[in-house]
C-alpha cells in the first residue's frame, strides 16, 4: 500500500548521497568534507538561494573550514561583504560539486577551488579593495539569480580592471561562472 512517506521523501528519486546528508555518512562510516556549504538541506540563510543552496550553520558556526577544498583556513576569520562573498562563491561551488561534471570541469572545478581559496587569503589579509569586494558580492548575486550575462559582465569588467594584481584568483571566477551557466540551466 502507500504507507506514510519516508524521511527522504523530499528528494523523491530514492538516490540520498552520503556528501549531503551527514547522518547517513555516519551510518556508513564514510569521510565526509566539512565545508560548511556542503548540506544543501541544512538549516540557516541561503547566499545561493536561485541555486537551491544553504549554509550548514551549525558547521559554520564552529568555523569549519577544517580540511576542505572549498574554504581556506582564513575563511572563517572573515566578516562583513567578504565573508558572504565567500560564501556565495564556496555554495556554488558546492553545488557544483553534486552536478554531473566531465574529467576536464573536474579540473577547472579544482582550479576554481583553488583560486577561492587564494581569494579568502588575500581577503583575510585586506588585499582586496573594497570595491572589488563589492563587485564580487554583485558577481556572486547575478550567478545565485543565473544571471550570467550579468556575472560575465562583472568579471569582464574586474578582469580589465584589477587583472594585474589579482590574476591569481580572478581566472577561477571566469571558470565558475562558465560551469555555472551550464550546469545550473534556469
Amino acid at each position: 500500500g502507500t504507507g506514510a512517506p519516508g524521511p527522504n521523501a523530499q528528494y523523491n528519486d530514492g538516490f540520498v548521497s552520503s556528501s549531503s546528508r551527514p547522518e547517513i555518512a555516519a551510518k556508513y562510516g564514510n569521510q565526509v568534507p566539512v565545508t560548511g556549504f556542503a548540506n544543501p538541506n541544512a538549516g540557516g540563510a541561503s547566499p545561493t538561494p536561485g541555486l537551491g543552496l544553504s549554509v550548514n550553520t551549525a558547521a559554520a558556526a564552529n568555523g569549519a573550514a577544517g580540511d576542505s577544498t572549498l574554504c581556506s583556513p582564513t575563511h572563517a576569520s572573515l566578516s562583513g561583504e567578504a565573508k558572504e562573498v565567500m560564501k556565495t562563491l564556496n555554495g556554488i561551488v558546492g553545488g557544483l560539486g553534486g552536478a554531473s561534471l566531465s574529467g576536464m570541469e573536474k579540473k577547472q572545478l579544482q582550479k576554481v577551488q583553488t583560486a577561492l581559496a587564494e581569494l579568502a587569503k588575500r581577503l583575510g589579509a585586506s588585499q582586496v579593495d573594497a570595491g572589488v569586494v563589492a563587485q564580487l558580492a554583485e558577481l556572486g548575486r547575478a550567478l545565485t539569480a543565473r544571471n550570467y550575462v550579468a556575472a560575465e559582465q562583472l568579471q569582464t569588467s574586474l578582469a580589465n580592471s584589477v587583472w594585474a594584481q589579482h590574476r591569481a584568483w580572478l581566472q577561477g571566477t571566469k571558470w565558475l561562472i562558465a560551469l555555472a551557466k551550464k550546469h545550473f540551466r534556469s
